[in-house]
């Protein structure tokens, strides 16, 4: 298990796929044991936004 996170790239998310209403994207930084910092910008967490066309209406 790693405990640290790197930036994934996915497909957006389709119809009946799980979803986080309120997810926005944001600029992040992620710290490294080793004192590397990796910066990312426009980061959805754990979910990514819709296709277009398609609305995520609750958290589920």
């Amino acid at each position: 298990h790693n405990r640290h996170s790197s930036p994934q790239c996915k497909k957006l998310g389709d119809l009946n796929d799980s979803c986080n209403d309120d997810n926005t994207p944001r600029n992040v930084k992620l710290p490294y044991p080793n004192g590397d910092e990796l910066e990312a910008s426009d980061v959805y967490t754990h979910f990514c936004p819709c296709k277009t066309g398609l609305t995520c209406l609750d958290s589920s």
